[in-house]
């Protein structure tokens, strides 16, 4: 049993999981918190968390896919 999904992009929510690829692997992930503003919360060694904006182009071309823990599908 899988336990998270796969979301189509046009079905995001609040806490939907985003995975991002960081030298061509899928290592960096992040909470989505206003899927409407494409606003996520994560953070980086050495740093603070800190809200982002998955439209802007430093994370856009790096998003590998949204995931949903199967207890809240």
């Amino acid at each position: 049993m899988e336990l998270v999904k796969k979301i189509e992009s046009a079905n995001i929510q609040k806490y939907d999981a985003i995975l991002f690829k960081v030298k061509g692997y899928a290592a960096h992930v992040g909470v989505v918190v206003d899927p409407l503003r494409k606003e996520f919360i994560h953070t980086l060694a050495g740093h603070d968390s800190a809200i982002d904006c998955w439209g802007r182009a430093q994370w856009n071309k790096r998003i590998e896919g949204f995931y949903r823990h199967n207890s809240c599908l």
